[in-house]
């Protein structure tokens, strides 16, 4: 035993024999030894984005694909770089049938992952028709970075993408969309002429278009990821952009080799939407106005100082209208000044039909080009229906 270390059996046994020198009066007391074995260093569990890492630096499609597809169930965030990294590996390949639908299920991680591409990165990625509404939805995420790219979409584009294109433009180059919409900008007046006793009338219908098609999934993929756009608001946080017609996306997945798509497309009036995206712009959140697309008047025939006076004060709210709103983007920023001069789109924009329904003035009915004198009487002169590009030349 070494001095100055007692056991618990030295201190006992001290204090039962009253001495003072446990080393004389007790036999030292074994010391405990350690039975157990010296623990081995625990094996570190494998890192599942290894594997995800692997499959998505691979140059089989298919196993890229699947990268993408884990690494986006996975919800890790650092996967994004990898995955982004795969995509212009993608992109840059000879383009084959299996590219697009690896291309597919990168968007699909980089979208999820909540990832941010640059500028040339998404532009090529919106080349290939089959993602460009992923593409539009990844663009939401900085629209004054992809406006140049969003500017391209937009000469083809129709429908919900035409919307949701412009949508970001309003947002991220809003200046460049005015220059872009003023042209488009366009008010179709159609003043009906009834006569009380004829009982004329007409009716009107709405048009829409079918996309169809199908896909045919090469073997060894995942499930193929599709994006849909849809106008108004879905209430599970897909909203691509705000507007005067909300666009929203929605995600589905299909399992089987080969399945058909198909969808209606709602017509968007090219008038009708850039009259509400100019109000939009310049902050006009009303769910009317009086500038639209297409605007009917109709008028009960009596004589033709009455026709042209009540066709003229009609169309006189509208002109008003536009000098309000073309008045706010000449003092909007900078940047919305100078391209609405740049247009020269301060006129009214329209053109008028005057079509006749009164059956005892059939060939004699005054046109919305009957101009008015000084003295406030009205000179008329036309037959049937005539469009007239100026409206009523001497009250513009």
């Amino acid at each position: 035993m070494r001095r100055g270390h007692l056991t618990i059996g030295h201190a006992l046994c001290a204090a039962l024999l009253g001495v003072g020198s446990v080393a004389v009066s007790c036999a030292a007391a074994p010391t405990a030894r350690a039975t157990t074995a010296r623990a081995e260093p625990a094996e570190s569990a494998p890192d599942p984005r290894a594997d995800v890492r692997a499959k998505l630096a691979s140059t089989n499609f298919a196993q890229i694909a699947w990268g993408a597809w884990q690494a986006a169930e996975s919800g890790e965030r650092d996967l994004a770089g990898d995955v982004h990294a795969a995509l212009r590996r993608t992109l840059a390949a000879p383009v084959g049938a299996e590219q697009s639908f690896a291309l597919r299920a990168e968007l699909d991680a980089l979208i999820r992952l909540d990832a941010h591409l640059e500028a040339e990165d998404l532009s090529n990625a919106s080349r290939v028709a089959c993602a460009r509404n992923q593409t539009l939805v990844l663009a939401a995420r900085n629209p004054r970075l992809h406006a140049p790219m969003l500017e391209t979409l937009r000469a083809s584009a129709q429908s919900e993408e035409l919307v949701a294109i412009d949508n970001l433009l309003a947002i991220g180059a809003p200046g460049r969309l005015t220059e872009l919409l003023l042209p488009e900008a366009r008010l179709h007046v159609t003043v009906h002429v009834h006569d009380p006793n004829s009982g004329s009338g007409e009716g009107g219908s709405r048009r829409s278009r079918i996309a169809c098609g199908s896909v045919q999934a090469p073997e060894g993929f995942p499930p193929v990821v599709l994006y849909d756009l849809v106008l108004g608001r879905i209430d599970d946080g897909s909203l691509i952009a705000d507007g005067p017609q909300p666009v929203s996306f929605r995600r589905t997945t299909r399992s089987e080799s080969k399945f058909g798509v198909g969808r209606t497309a709602r017509d968007v009036p090219v008038n009708d939407h850039a009259l509400s995206l100019l109000r939009w712009i310049v902050g006009d959140r009303s769910p009317t106005s009086l500038l639209e697309g297409k605007i009917r008047i109709v008028h009960i025939w009596k004589d033709p100082a009455h026709y042209v006076a009540d066709v003229h004060a009609q169309l006189d709210e509208r002109r008003t209208a536009w000098r309000e709103l073309t008045g706010k983007l000449a003092a909007a920023g900078s940047s919305l000044r100078n391209s609405f001069r740049s247009t020269r789109r301060s006129t009214f924009p329209w053109s008028i039909t005057a079509r006749t329904r009164a059956s005892r003035c059939r060939l004699s009915d005054p046109s919305p080009g009957a101009e008015r004198t000084r003295d406030g009487s009205a000179r008329a002169g036309c037959a049937g229906p005539k469009d007239h590009a100026d409206g009523f030349s001497a009250r513009k």
